[in-house]
């Protein structure tokens, strides 16, 4: 017997390291609890200081998977909803230096006639005169003369110190103490990057000061910037971009005061590979029943993301957002697929878009002006358009704006990369939009949007998932098209194998002594 049992028990070692050495486990995980307030402290957890985020440090990660399976029996609790990767999200751009020239006619982005998007016959009809709120949620901002009068106080949502690179945890200092990573940082993975002052790029194409004799123009001069920072050194977590979308749409987030200006367009121009998460569509369901539209960048990858999942642009309720090039094209970098709602201005190496930044390198040297390119850029063209929309016709409701930029949008003047719809509606256009927005009558008109959760089943208690979706109420730890569990579930397959075939050596050994 005791030979028995010593070998089952080397087996279930075994099947657990395979475990292990099969599935690399994340390192932070999202539960959720059904009340908001609760004391369940789940062993083998560290627990973040808002009591809703677990981590599990680096040197612990062999340990994960035991620490995972206490957890699913935990579920069993009335209190736990469910429990997600905390996957790490990164800021969808790339920087090809500074030009030369500052002034507006650098930024063919608004006027040209083939591939801007007719933004100055939009501001014949309005320049914003009724203040829009616009949330940044990105890297923060900087101090910067043409966002000075702009900002409204934001907030700083970035819960590890490391990351946040500002050696502290959330706060209410949104200023972008700058994201570059060298060798020796906590996430190099041997390849370093500068500053990328990513936020405040995206501020400055939103609602850069216009008209001040300084520097660029904004697509509504009129926004009010709300800045919320989420994103640090290596990107940032699902957790802390949730809390932050929740925070800008004027939603309580536990540890942090409330927001005394909500937004009323929330700017997100991040993304990652995976599925749309849980905790990042009910943030989305939430913030949309307020009346709050987010639109997402589709991403860089230059995939197909109705086949190749690129969140948060797959998730439902938002605008995604794809980038088209000076040329008049879909640029080759930028995903696409029939997720995509329009296109908006995102250049290319050649003719970035250009926008506020800083000089420095690693920490702000002072005030600049950059060009960058990516989906990221495209993202805050509409972004600006929609505030500019909601300043002309302030009871506009979520559905009404997303149909006015698509009836309003143009085909692509270079089409090649868009058939099939995989472009959306086309590149967005200003005047049209603000045209058609005057117009729309909105009595008695409701949100016609309805609230889903990844899925289609709304009634789970709980749903245990990784970047390539999972199952309700599975825990996966494997990689894409391991929907039925990945290799942890493999692994645990081969050990039960290896048990009964244990059995029955020894049930045969009996047998023969006999």
């Amino acid at each position: 017997m005791r030979n028995k049992n010593t070998c089952y028990f080397f087996i279930l070692m075994f099947t657990l390291a395979s475990a292990n050495a099969f599935a690399k486990a994340p390192s932070r995980w999202i539960v959720a609890y059904k009340s908001k307030q609760t004391n369940i402290v789940l062993k083998g957890f560290g627990h973040s200081v808002e009591g809703r985020v677990f981590t599990v440090e680096h040197k612990r990660q062999s340990e994960v998977v035991t620490s995972v399976l206490a957890v699913a029996q935990k579920m069993s609790s009335p209190e736990v909803a469910y429990i997600e990767k905390d996957n790490l999200m990164q800021a969808v751009a790339d920087a090809f230096g500074s030009p030369n020239d500052p002034l507006y006619q650098s930024q063919w982005n608004y006027n040209d006639s083939l591939s801007g998007i007719s933004l100055p016959n939009a501001w014949t009809l309005t320049q914003g005169q009724n203040p829009v709120t616009v949330a940044i949620v990105d890297t923060g901002i900087l101090p910067h003369p043409d966002l000075i009068g702009k900002t409204l106080p934001g907030m700083d949502m970035v819960s590890d110190a490391a990351m946040g690179n500002d050696g502290n945890g959330r706060d209410n200092d949104p200023t972008d103490p700058g994201d570059w990573v060298f060798p020796g940082d906590f996430c190099y993975s041997g390849h370093s990057s500068n500053s990328s002052w990513h936020g405040t790029h995206v501020a400055g194409t939103v609602g850069a000061q216009t008209n001040n004799g300084v520097g660029v123009a904004g697509v509504n001069p009129g926004a009010r910037i709300l800045p919320v920072r989420v994103l640090g050194k290596c990107g940032g977590y699902t957790s802390d971009i949730v809390d932050g979308v929740r925070w800008a749409a004027g939603l309580a987030v536990a540890g942090v005061p409330n927001n005394a200006n909500p937004a009323k367009v929330i700017n997100l121009s991040l993304g990652a590979p995976g599925a749309c998460t849980r905790s990042m569509q009910e943030a989305i369901n939430e913030v949309r029943a307020l009346g709050v539209l987010l639109v997402v960048a589709a991403g860089n990858s230059g995939v197909n993301i109705d086949t190749q999942n690129f969140t948060p642009a797959n998730c439902n309720g938002v605008v995604t957002v794809g980038a088209s090039t000076a040329q008049g094209g879909k640029a080759y970098y930028s995903n696409y697929g029939k997720r995509i709602d329009v296109m908006a201005p995102g250049g290319d190496s050649w003719q970035g878009i250009l926008s506020t930044s800083d000089n420095g390198s690693t920490y702000s040297t002072g005030a600049a002006y950059k060009t960058m390119a990516g989906t990221s850029m495209a993202t805050p063209h509409v972004t600006g358009i929609i505030s500019l929309l909601y300043s002309v016709n302030p009871g506009l409701v979520p559905s009404q704006v997303i149909d006015i930029l698509k009836q309003s949008a143009e085909t692509l003047p270079v089409s090649y990369g868009c058939e099939g719809g995989v472009c959306g509606a086309g590149l967005v256009n200003a005047f049209e939009a603000v045209s058609l927005a005057r117009t729309t009558s909105t009595a008695g008109v409701k949100d016609n949007y309805t609230p889903t959760l990844p899925n289609g089943d709304g009634s789970q208690n709980y749903q245990v998932a990784n970047s390539s979706g999972g199952g309700c109420g599975q825990i996966d730890l494997g990689g894409p098209g391991s929907g039925s569990g990945g290799p942890f579930i493999l692994s645990m397959m081969i050990g039960m194998m290896l048990i009964v075939l244990v059995q029955k050596l020894f049930k045969n050994k009996k047998a023969s002594k006999n």
